[in-house]
């Protein structure tokens, strides 16, 4: 009968009854703290630690409040590293000699060579004798050897205290601590709207398994997703996928998506993991630019130079005060252009390249054209970089009305285009 307890308790309760059953604290001798004996008669076990081995294993362990039931010897002199404590219970195999390589008799070329190592802690190499604690139990216990009329006449060494068990659930622990390493990845950058897939890669490059692994995952929106991942042995790796939308009125920023591993160790000791990725949402929609010159007439054509205003509006949905400035003023006519009263000089006082709005233009146009049009350009940039340009234009009739056009079978002779001038 398996009795399970969640308390040290209840583990000392077991332990001391199996002395009165006829274990020992390595089951049939003396020698704990022996990774291959799981038990709680084991020092590092006596707190209801015994691990339970994956699910789907040949010989499966309950764990928990349990004595051994599975007899496998290990040699300190030769240890197979990918053998472990035997592949019928799932742990996977164990690097006893820390160097970061599986080597030994069942592991693949060229690392075939099994490895000497000191795995109990006894200072010295020596064999360590597996023990079914189970298929030992001698329930007519006032028959044993050390048991007389009046009770036991040879107890047991004394037992160990709080402390004692502490360090030695912590030597098996580091002997066979798990590496539990988590890799996030994603895209570098994402746009507005975007749908995203992250990878969380899971794996353990320790020396011993890791129980009970879950991965949580936390997105940027402050969401999670919990995957249960079950036991990893020694290089063993596993990946899920997660999904991020990107907000559709999202701004630059950076996106961090992080992952989080829980898991028991051999002794039942909690540990954990993280990693993270991010991506720089980028801004790709181009700012709004309005022009508006005044005034956008020029009238009479009297060769005077009159002041341009120009009102501005430049919005962006994520950068407040993106930049303005004046990229050209330019006209349809030449500047030395001839005909009377031709002044040069007819565009004045417009800074180029500045956040200039306010210009002077002549009252000019050539007495041989339809009229004059200034065309101002104006750019704006946000602070992702996008640029938007507007043009507005400012106009010299040719007449009060308007524009002059050639019409009718033949076209405009240039004296009429003259008398045309004189007599606006």
């Amino acid at each position: 009968m398996l009795v399970r307890y969640s308390h040290a308790a209840g583990g000392t309760f077991m332990h001391e009854l199996g002395h009165t059953l006829g274990l020992l604290h390595g089951g049939g001798d003396d020698m704990t703290q022996k990774p291959n004996y799981l038990s709680v008669m084991n020092y590092p076990f006596q707190p209801c630690t015994v691990p339970t081995s994956p699910p789907g294993s040949r010989t499966p362990i309950p764990g928990g409040c349990d004595y051994s039931r599975w007899d496998v010897d290990l040699n300190e002199a030769s240890l197979d590293e990918c053998f472990g404590l035997g592949p019928a219970l799932g742990f996977g195999p164990e690097d006893w000699n820390k160097n970061g390589l599986l080597e030994g008799a069942t592991c693949p070329p060229p690392y075939t060579g099994n490895v000497t190592e000191d795995i109990s802690f006894l200072d010295g190499i020596t064999e360590l004798d597996g023990f079914d604690d189970w298929g030992n139990l001698v329930f007519a216990f006032q028959g044993l050897p050390n048991f007389g009329d009046d009770g036991p006449i040879d107890p047991v060494p004394d037992e160990p205290d709080p402390e004692t068990i502490a360090d030695a659930q912590r030597s098996l622990g580091e002997l066979l601590a798990p590496q539990i390493v988590v890799a996030v990845s994603g895209p570098a950058t994402a746009l507005p709207g975007e749908t995203l897939t992250y990878t969380v890669e899971t794996a353990n490059h320790g020396r011993g398994p890791a129980f009970a692994v879950a991965v949580t995952v936390a997105r940027p929106d402050g969401s999670t997703t919990t995957f249960g991942l079950g036991d990893l042995i020694v290089g063993a790796a596993t990946t899920r996928e997660v999904q991020v939308t990107v907000p559709e009125d999202a701004c630059p920023e950076t996106l961090a998506v992080g992952a989080t591993a829980a898991f028991t160790d051999v002794v039942g000791a909690p540990g954990s993991a993280s990693g993270a990725a991010s991506s720089e949402v980028l801004d790709t929609a181009v700012p709004v630019l309005r022009v508006t010159l005044s005034p956008s007439r020029l009238w009479p054509s009297n060769h005077q130079l009159r002041t341009i205003n120009a009102t501005v509006t430049a919005t962006d949905a994520c950068d407040p005060s993106p930049q303005v400035q004046l990229v050209s003023v330019t006209s349809s006519e030449p500047d030395d252009g001839r005909g009377d009263g031709d002044m040069p000089g007819d565009i004045s006082g417009a800074e180029i390249g500045t956040d200039d709005r306010s210009f002077r233009l002549r009252a000019e146009r050539s007495g041989l054209g339809p009229g004059r049009v200034y065309t101002v350009v104006y750019e704006t940039k946000d602070a992702s970089g996008n640029i938007a340009r507007a043009t507005s234009t400012v106009i010299v009739p040719r007449t009060r009305t308007g524009f002059a056009f050639r019409s009718g079978p033949r076209a405009a002779t240039t004296s009429e285009w003259s008398q045309r001038d004189s007599n606006p």
